[in-house]
């Protein structure tokens, strides 16, 4: 989350959140490069170890693909929740009611 001047916006930096977020159709290998740091940060791998594995998990996805996570899409309904009840607070607050 990050503030700007009229509000906030939520983003995913990592190059491959959309893959995360919107899935991958099966067909084309993906770079391994983020599968290999993955592997030695989640399955606790060495790098050696990672980089085995990152060929290994690949090829899964580019056989069976990957369903979609919806990380970020996910939590809009939660979000928006939220911040209507911060914003009801503050409008409550500024009218002087408790």
């Amino acid at each position: 989350v990050e503030r700007t001047p009229d509000g906030a916006r939520l983003y995913n930096p990592v190059m491959y959140a959309d893959v995360i977020e919107r899935g991958r159709r099966p067909g084309r290998f993906p770079p391994r490069a983020p599968l290999a740091r993955w592997a030695q940060r989640r399955l606790g791998l060495s790098a050696k170890e990672a980089k085995s594995a990152s060929f290994l998990i690949a090829r899964a996805i580019a056989k069976r693909g990957l369903r979609a996570r919806k990380v970020m899409s996910g939590g809009l309904k939660e979000m928006a929740d939220i911040f209507q009840k911060a914003v009801a607070r503050r409008v409550a607050q500024a009218m002087g009611q408790p």
